[in-house]
C-alpha cells in the first residue's frame, strides 16, 4: 500500500483514524489492516470501540480477536469465581426474596410447578452427577423413564453430560433398532399440551407413548423395511412353474405420507414366475411389510411389483390396490363411502401376453 510508513506514523502521533482515513482516502477496512500488519491492532479495536463500533464489523483478523478475547475471559474466569457464583445461584434458588423478584420480573411465571422440582433435584444433589459424582460445568436433568413430560421428583436425575450420553445409549442399543419411541413420545406430549390437553387426566397420562407405539408398528425405517424384504426374498425357491400366482384380499395397514392418518388397503397380486417362486405366506409377509412406510397409494403399487420383478425374475407382475384413506373419509361426509384403487403392472402383464391380465381380473371379481 503506498504511504503505509506515514500513515502509521501519524497514527503514531495520535492522529485519529478517520481523519487519517479521509486524509488518504483509504476504506475502513484496508486502514485497519494495515494496523494489524503492523501490530498495532490492540489499539485500533479500543479506538473503535470507544466509537461505539462492534468487533465482528471487522471484517479481517476476527478470528484473531475472538482468540485474544476467549482467552481473556477464560484467565479471569477463575475456579474461585465459578465456586462463588455457582454458591450464589444455589442461595437465590430458596431465598423467598430473589425468588418473588424473579416472579415479578417474569409475569408470575417463574417459578412453575416443574421448575422448582428440578431446582429441588439439582440442590438435593448438590450439583453433582448421580453416576459418576463429579461435578462439571455443565450438568442435566434426566428423565428416568426417558419421558420428559413425566416430572415427578423421583422421575428425575441430575447428571454430567458425558454420563447422560452414555446412559441414552445403552437404553437405545438394548430397545433395539428404533431409537425414536421417547424422543416420539415427548413431541406428542409436547403437541397435546399446545392443544389445551391435561396430561395429568388418568385417560391422557399414557396417550404420548401409545401414539409412539402405535407409529412404531406402522411406520418402519426404509433402511430395516429394505433390509427385512431383501431377507425375505432371499428365501426363494428354484421352480420350473410359469403360471400365475395370485394372493387376493390381502389386509395391510399403511400411513398416509400427508397426514399421517391410516390407511386400510385391499391388495390383489399376482405373478408368473419364471426361474423361482417364494412361498405363499412370504408374499404376504413382503407386501405388508412394504406398507410399513409413509408413502402415497400408486407408489406402494410400482414398488411392490418392481421388487418381485427384480429379486425373483419372474415373466410379469400385477397389483391392484384398493385403499380407504382415513383422510378423506373423516372429514368429508360426501366421501365416507369411497376408496381409491390403483394398479401396477410390469412384464408380460403390461403387454397382456396369453390373456394373462384378463385371466387376472376376472379372478378378482369372483
Amino acid at each position: 500500500m503506498k504511504y503505509e510508513k506515514e500513515i502509521v506514523e501519524e497514527y503514531k502521533k495520535g492522529t485519529k483514524s478517520k481523519d487519517i482515513i479521509k486524509k488518504y482516502s483509504l476504506s475502513e477496512t484496508d486502514f485497519y489492516t494495515l494496523l494489524h500488519k503492523y501490530k498495532m491492532i490492540s489499539k485500533a479495536i479500543t479506538e473503535k470501540r470507544q466509537r461505539g463500533a462492534k468487533i465482528s464489523n471487522l471484517k479481517w483478523g476476527d478470528k484473531d480477536v475472538r482468540e485474544k478475547r476467549i482467552v481473556g475471559i477464560e484467565k479471569s474466569y477463575t475456579p474461585q469465581l465459578r465456586k462463588r457464583r455457582s454458591d450464589g445461584t444455589k442461595e437465590q434458588m430458596v431465598d423467598p426474596e430473589q425468588i418473588s423478584v424473579r416472579r415479578i420480573k417474569c409475569g408470575g411465571k417463574f417459578l412453575t410447578e416443574v421448575g422448582k422440582t428440578r431446582r429441588e433435584v439439582i440442590i438435593e444433589a448438590d450439583g453433582k452427577c448421580a453416576r459418576c459424582g463429579k461435578q462439571e460445568d455443565r450438568m442435566c436433568i434426566h428423565h428416568k423413564d426417558c419421558y420428559q413430560f413425566h416430572n415427578e421428583k423421583e422421575n428425575l436425575v441430575l447428571l454430567c453430560q458425558k454420563c447422560h450420553r452414555i446412559i441414552h445409549t445403552t437404553i437405545n442399543r438394548e430397545r433395539g433398532r428404533f431409537y425414536g419411541n421417547a424422543t416420539i413420545a415427548n413431541y406428542i406430549a409436547k403437541a397435546m399440551t399446545t392443544m389445551g390437553l391435561d396430561l395429568t387426566d388418568p385417560n391422557l397420562r399414557e396417550t404420548p407413548q401409545r401414539v409412539a407405539r402405535l407409529w412404531e408398528e406402522f411406520v418402519t425405517p426404509n433402511k430395516q423395511r429394505d433390509e427385512r424384504v431383501k431377507y425375505i426374498m432371499s428365501r426363494k425357491f428354484p421352480s420350473e412353474y410359469n403360471d400365475m400366482v395370485m394372493c387376493n384380499n390381502v389386509k395391510a395397514y399403511g400411513m398416509c405420507p400427508h397426514h399421517l392418518v391410516p390407511i386400510e388397503y385391499t391388495i390383489n397380486f399376482a405373478y408368473i414366475p419364471k426361474k423361482y417362486v417364494l412361498g405363499l405366506s412370504k408374499i404376504i409377509d413382503v407386501i405388508k411389510n412394504m406398507c410399513k412406510s409413509p408413502k402415497l397409494q400408486e407408489d406402494l403399487g410400482n414398488d411392490i411389483v418392481e421388487t418381485f420383478v427384480r429379486e425373483l425374475e419372474c415373466q410379469g407382475c400385477i397389483c391392484v390396490i384398493e385403499g380407504v384413506h382415513n383422510c378423506m373419509t373423516m372429514r368429508d361426509v360426501e366421501a365416507r363411502e369411497s376408496s381409491t384403487t390403483t394398479s401396477s403392472v410390469r412384464g408380460c402383464f403390461a403387454t397382456n401376453d396369453k390373456n394373462c391380465k384378463g385371466e387376472f381380473l376376472s379372478l378378482i371379481k369372483k
